[in-house]
Order: structure tokens, then C-alpha cells, then sequence
């Protein structure tokens, strides 16, 4: 069934940001409101000049694009460029996918996880500058692939269910390599400080 996987993830995220954050977090209610928003609109869409576009992929890339017009005019140009690389990489593994699918060893959502998911850790090391470029490069290829599909007469919907799956698993794949990240972070720390101590003992 399209969309169980982004359906089961954002009911727990919600109960983690409502729940189990610390109501001091300035981004817990901001959060909340987001996730729960997002699963109230994900399956209704508008068309526009014969494209099918959900709600959810505006959401998506009003706040990739509110968030990137903050920053520095480098880094908004360089959030452009990495935005462009995860948006040709979508597209070029759709594009095999359609006219070479018996390359893909297991299920497409994860194999295009994977893919997405590194390029986003190899281009930003801030773990919320990842999610960022995911949104607005997933969508910018959504955008693409449905205009390529539409020229071959194929109806491709923008952010339909399927998509909020993938984005779905990309953020639980970010949000454990985050927890490595730190985990790693800590190990690190905890060796240095008792290397440090045994330097003192000799």
C-alpha cells in the first residue's frame, strides 16, 4: 500500500517531538505542527497545465526554500548546486529504472534511499542542512521526471504517496547516521580523555 511506510514513520516522529522532546526545544511545537500537517495533506493534490501536484511537495519545498533564503548568499549557491546533484541523480535512477528494471538488486525505495541519503551526508555535514537538500532536490527531480514522462505521454504525479515513502526513509536513514555520528563523536571523546589521564598517572 503507497504511502504505510511515510504514514508509519510520521506518526512516530510525532509522538517523539509531542511527547519525549523537551518542551524548551524552540523546534519541538514547529515539528509537531510540520509533521502532523504533512500527514492531514498527503493525499490530496491540484493540477496545474495537466501535471498532478500534492500538497505535500509544496510543503516540502516551502520550507527547503524558507530555510535556504536564510543563509549566507555562498551558501545558497552552493545549496543550489548540491540540490542539483540529488535532483539529476533522482531522475537518472528513474529514468534506468523505467527502461532497464532488471539492474535493481532489491526494492527501488531503498536502493534510491541509499543513493539519495549518501549524496546528502557527502554534500552537508549539518544534519538539518541534509534534510534541506533531500526536499528540495527530491522534489526538483520529481518535477523533472514528471516533465520528461509527460513528454513520452506517461502521467507522473509530483509528490504522490510513493514519493513521501522515499522521503520517509531517507530522513530515518539520515536520522540513523546521525546517532552514528555522535555515537562515534562520544567514543572519541571518552578515548581522548583517558588517554589524557593516562598521561597524567605516567
Amino acid at each position: 500500500m503507497d504511502g504505510q511506510i511515510f504514514y508509519w514513520f510520521s506518526w512516530i516522529y510525532w509522538t517523539i517531538t509531542t511527547f519525549f522532546v523537551s518542551r524548551k526545544c524552540p523546534l519541538r511545537l514547529k515539528q509537531s505542527i510540520i509533521i502532523l500537517l504533512a500527514i492531514i495533506i498527503s493525499p490530496y493534490y491540484f493540477s496545474v497545465y495537466e501535471y498532478d501536484v500534492y500538497f505535500i511537495s509544496l510543503l516540502l519545498i516551502v520550507i527547503a526554500y524558507t530555510y535556504i533564503a536564510k543563509l549566507k548568499q555562498l551558501s545558497i549557491i552552493y545549496f543550489i548546486i548540491s540540490s542539483l546533484i540529488i535532483a539529476i541523480a533522482y531522475v537518472s535512477f528513474n529514468l534506468f529504472e523505467l527502461y532497464a528494471p532488471i539492474w535493481l538488486i532489491f526494492k527501488r525505495e531503498w536502493m534510491l534511499s541509499f543513493i539519495i541519503t549518501f549524496l546528502a551526508v557527502f554534500l552537508h555535514k549539518k544534519n538539518m542542512n541534509r534534510f534541506i537538500v533531500v526536499f528540495s532536490g527530491t522534489i526538483q527531480g520529481e518535477m523533472l521526471y514528471s516533465i520528461v514522462m509527460k513528454r513520452l505521454s506517461i502521467s507522473y504525479p509530483i509528490g504522490s504517496l510513493i514519493f513521501i515513502d522515499l522521503i520517509a526513509v531517507i530522513i530515518t536513514l539520515l536520522f540513523a547516521w546521525y546517532a552514528i555520528e555522535q555515537a562515534a563523536a562520544s567514543l572519541s571523546q571518552y578515548f581522548t580523555s583517558l588517554e589524557k589521564e593516562k598521561q597524567k598517572l605516567l
